[in-house]
């Protein structure tokens, strides 16, 4: 059974590179020189589209080989499919609700609890 059906039967997916596919050198020059992909990013998962599509912007990058023979290899996730907070806009329709007042006052309770809120309770007095 090849690698490649071993990742496969698993149930696991190569994360593509940006860089070079190789990973690996015997540190030797000339004919003797050889290169090969050793090391790799592996995820588990049902559909490695859903992986591709949700963190369509991660990247995997090989750092430069120093003291070993292998490439490092960094992960950088970003998921841009996060829900965002988006702009708060205040409706005028709220100052009329009943609960208003209570709620308005319960919330400065809160804020003036928390340590940012004491902070601003000090410095205004």
């Amino acid at each position: 059974m090849s690698f490649e059906d071993m990742i496969f039967s698993f149930g696991l997916f190569d994360w593509a590179f940006n860089d070079s596919k190789l990973t690996w050198s015997n540190n030797q020059t000339g004919q003797h020189c050889i290169w090969a992909r050793l090391d790799r990013i592996l995820l588990n998962g049902d559909c490695p589209l859903l992986y591709k599509s949700r963190f369509a912007s991660t990247r995997v990058d090989h750092l430069p080989r120093v003291s070993s023979d292998h490439s490092p290899l960094v992960i950088f996730l970003e998921d841009y499919n996060t829900r965002r907070p988006g702009v708060f806009r205040f409706q005028r329709m709220w100052i009329r609700h009943s609960d208003f007042h209570i709620d308005l006052n319960h919330a400065r309770e809160i804020l003036f609890k928390s340590s940012p809120g004491r902070l601003t309770r000090q410095i205004k007095h």
